[in-house]
């Protein structure tokens, strides 16, 4: 399968609609730190029960992560979402190079939908007209915490009115596979002011979280992804876009399979949360160093006063029955077989 043929000069199509009668959802995320949102992205838009309305860049250069989701919307046809800017902390791009070898070459006023320079003003609008129309929007954190915190400290009333918050999120007891312990999680540690704000934000609801506990056992590799080789053309626009955006930034897989994809399990919960095994806590952010050497060694702990989550600790069904059929729902709703 030859991926680079296409170099997505770019596989434009008609704009497509919003999914009508859809749950309403905002995406919030740090594309280009690492390549696991693009795919959980595209299985949010390419699934028929959500109907994303904006997608909001989160965590340092959030200009430069807007250019990348501009140019992967216009890919797919789906000019219809808007994007806002989130709070943009510095020029820092992200380790993934999808930013470097793709995303830069967007010119933002190019872009046909709606763009929102001030993104934290513009959810806080959309949540309160969601709400006001009767459908109130769910929102899928998939970034540092930094938008995320701000709307749930600072723009409580509108946080009161969100109707569900799911996000890949810290660590309970494991962050690894084959090393058990706790560990500092990106999305976690790297704002933990922000974070400290999410935790204990005025959601309507209490969060569901995604931790490391789950998240790690999400990868794409075997039949599934020979599955996806074989509708990897042009009648598959979002597919298409996103294996050839993967064959750029990892070339030596792009035959074999992902590594892990964190923040696909944390929309996987978002579709099906009878999926998981939950444990309702109380967790807070704490260092973990003395004196802390290194402010990003934190993550969050369980305590009395800690902000509410529902945390997905692990899947309901057995070690493998569990992450198998979660990917075979990836492969489902990526190929429109779903």
């Amino acid at each position: 399968v030859m991926f680079l043929v296409v170099l997505l000069a770019a596989v434009l199509v008609a704009p497509a609609a919003g999914i009508p009668g859809g749950i309403p959802l905002l995406i919030d995320t740090d594309i280009g730190s690492d390549f696991d949102d693009a795919w959980a992205i595209a299985l949010a838009l390419s699934d028929p029960r959500y109907d994303v309305k904006m997608i909001l860049t989160t965590s340092h250069d959030t200009v430069a992560k807007a250019q990348t989701v501009c140019r992967y919307l216009t890919a797919y046809g789906r000019t219809d979402v808007a994007v806002g800017i989130g709070i943009k902390q510095d020029n820092i791009t992200g380790p993934n190079p999808i930013y470097k070898l793709w995303g830069r070459f967007y010119n933002l006023s190019h872009y046909p939908g709606v763009l929102h320079r001030d993104g934290v003003a513009a959810a806080v609008k959309l949540i309160e007209h969601q709400h006001q129309m009767g459908e109130p929007l769910s929102i899928l954190g998939i970034g540092p915490k930094v938008n995320m915190g701000t709307i749930g400290s600072h723009y409580g009333v509108a946080a009161s009115k969100v109707k569900q918050v799911y996000s890949m999120f810290g660590d309970i007891y494991n962050c690894s596979r084959t090393n058990p312990g706790r560990c500092p999680e990106y999305n976690a540690a790297e704002d933990p002011k922000g974070s400290t704000a999410y935790l204990h934000g005025n959601w309507s609801k209490v969060p569901y979280i995604c931790p490391l506990d789950s998240c790690l056992y999400a990868h794409l590799g075997g039949k599934n992804w020979k599955h996806l080789l074989q509708h990897n053309n042009t009648a598959h626009p979002i597919l298409h876009t996103l294996l050839t955006t993967f064959a750029l930034t990892a070339p030596h897989s792009v035959h074999t399979g992902t590594g892990d994809l964190c923040d696909t399990v944390a929309y996987y919960m978002m579709t099906n949360l009878t999926a998981f095994h939950f444990q309702p806590l109380r967790l807070q952010m704490q260092f973990h160093a003395d004196p802390p050497k290194n402010p990003w060694y934190t993550w969050p702990v369980k305590f009395p006063k800690g902000g509410p989550v529902n945390a997905a600790v692990w899947f309901s069904a057995d070690d493998e029955t569990g992450p198998k059929t979660m990917a075979d729902h990836f492969v489902q709703i990526l190929t429109n077989q779903s």
